[in-house]
């Protein structure tokens, strides 16, 4: 900042020191101000700088089997009918049942078949389930939803080849033909029945590799449904969030 004064030449000391206090008015104010930080360092948490609490012997962790009379073949998929004390489980190979939710029930029943479709490798396959958060009410329309994700068959109708070896280190994403689908069924919620051709595909991405697929899937308090979808063991692609869908949570108005 420049300031200029007009005196009489007899006025030079006036105007000397008006210019003095302008400058140190305007360029040394933050020597007046408190210096940032801290008087005194504080604790930042309690088991910092090694000061950790003495390890004990181990607790003992009780475990009960919850349905000792069923079993399943690679279960990935645990979700509860939202009005009924009914569980629901979906197999990796795409087979999904249901039953009651009582530690002495022996039987299952068969809830859909979705075998010939997916594709089973590795950690992929069948991998998500739920349902619409109003299913089974009364009065609210376009209720009797479920939702699945899963990994399609390859392009030859088979399970994903283990060959070639994919690199997903160095990008060499390996794709032989299969998908990830995000899909919704209608169910007859009173006898709890599934119409096979009631599919609607709401996206469909190329599967990649033969592992990091993700599958959460499940509806928050928002309404909304919320799925994870994996990178795919291709680590830097998934970073870029302008053309693919891997590596993310989606979150989806249905």
């Amino acid at each position: 900042m420049q300031v200029f004064f007009s005196r009489p030449s007899s006025g030079w000391k006036t105007t000397i020191a008006m210019f003095v206090v302008v400058v140190f008015s305007i360029g040394f104010v933050p020597l007046f101000l408190p210096p940032p930080g801290l008087d005194n360092p504080e604790a930042i948490g309690a088991y910092l700088n090694g000061q950790l609490p003495t390890l004990g012997p181990p607790e003992a962790v009780e475990t009960t089997e919850a349905f000792p009379n069923i079993t399943f073949n690679s279960p990935l998929t645990f979700t509860m009918h939202p009005q009924q004390n009914r569980a629901f489980v979906g197999q990796r190979d795409g087979k999904i049942y249901h039953f009651l939710n009582q530690s002495n029930v022996s039987s299952k029943t068969l809830f859909l078949d979705l075998s010939p479709k997916v594709g089973v490798v590795w950690d992929g396959g069948f991998l998500g389930l739920t349902f619409h958060p109003n299913f089974g009410r009364a009065g609210q329309p376009g209720r009797n939803y479920f939702y699945v994700y899963y990994n399609t068959r390859d392009g030859n109708g088979g399970n994903e080849p283990t060959s070639p070896q994919p690199q997903p280190c160095i990008g060499g994403a390996v794709w032989n033909g299969g998908y990830n689908i995000l899909a919704r069924y209608a169910v007859n919620e009173g006898s709890l029945t599934v119409n096979p051709n009631s599919e609607t595909i709401m996206f469909k991405t190329r599967h990649y590799n033969s592992t990091h697929y993700g599958g959460g899937l499940l509806f928050g308090l928002d309404g909304f449904l919320y799925l994870t979808t994996g990178d795919q063991a291709q680590h830097n692609p998934a970073q870029i969030l302008n053309n693919n869908l891997d590596g993310g949570v989606l979150r989806i108005d249905v």
